[in-house]
């Protein structure tokens, strides 16, 4: 069979367009990343072969590369030919142009040592399927008397996993209760709170996750508060805590969270 005859991809050629040889055509690379990469864009027509370079961006900011292509592709490929993400670091589309127009989006998906996205589509599936990056973050360390607030960054929803943080107490009397608010700004959306409280002169780690029935909030120095059991929080969300009774001699330690992050 003949693939100039076919009318439908892969084997769509100049010659299956009226206008033939007077479009323009073009292959445009978007990818949004966590860091600086150089991917290799492996580009099959009924010419030959070429490869381009597509350089990514740090901190999820969209990375965009448009290549001027000489017929209309048989196979596409997109690899992280150094090795350099895991599953969730860096996410790519791949799109057709005609006269700087998106005609047809050839494949999209996360690029990793382990996978690769093509087009033509084929069965692969990610290492670990519909899931995004997994991430352990540190936040900032607040002075004594400080709360704690931390900001989701531009580009990514936080799908929250767990946190904990720590809370020393001053001498000065009065039993502390913190919550955590997520939202903007404090008093935000939502609050992750409980009944236990902190008394002066003590040192508690307070960790928040999916524990569902909590037969008791304190356990070995230990504060466990109770979320909810999928919270995704876009970014400019900003988790506060809000204590009662907070010394200006308090000091909370740095938050630290475990959260599977998504580009968006």
């Amino acid at each position: 069979m003949n693939p100039d005859s076919q009318q439908l991809p892969p084997f769509l050629t100049r010659e299956n367009l009226k206008f033939g040889n007077n479009a323009k055509l073009e292959l445009q690379v978007v990818s949004q990343a966590n860091a600086t990469v150089v991917l290799d864009v492996v580009y099959v027509n009924r010419e030959g072969m070429s490869k381009f370079k597509h350089t990514t961006s740090s901190a999820g900011a969209q990375s965009t590369s448009v290549f001027l292509l000489s017929d209309i592709p048989i196979a596409v490929s997109v690899v992280d030919s150094l090795g350099s993400f895991a599953q969730g670091d860096c996410y790519v589309t791949v799109r057709l142009l005609l006269n700087g127009e998106v005609v047809f989006e050839t494949c999209s998906g996360f690029v990793y040592k382990a996978k690769s996205i093509s087009y033509p589509v084929n069965n692969t599936n990610d290492a670990i399927p519909g899931r995004g990056r997994i991430r352990l973050i540190t936040g900032t360390d607040p002075i004594a008397g400080d709360e704690i607030s931390e900001l989701v960054p531009a580009n990514r929803i936080w799908h929250l996993l767990t946190l904990n943080f720590n809370l020393v107490t001053s001498g000065t009397a009065g039993n502390r209760q913190t919550a955590v608010y997520v939202g903007i700004g404090s008093g935000g959306a939502m609050a992750i709170a409980g009944t236990a409280t902190q008394a002066a002169s003590l040192t508690r780690v307070y960790t928040i996750g999916k524990y569902g029935g909590l037969a008791t909030q304190t356990f070995n120095n230990r504060i466990l508060l109770n979320m909810p059991s999928d919270l995704y929080i876009p970014s400019g969300n900003t988790f506060d805590t809000s204590t009662l009774n907070l010394d200006s001699a308090d000091q909370f330690s740095v938050i630290r969270f475990l959260v599977e992050e998504f580009y968006v």
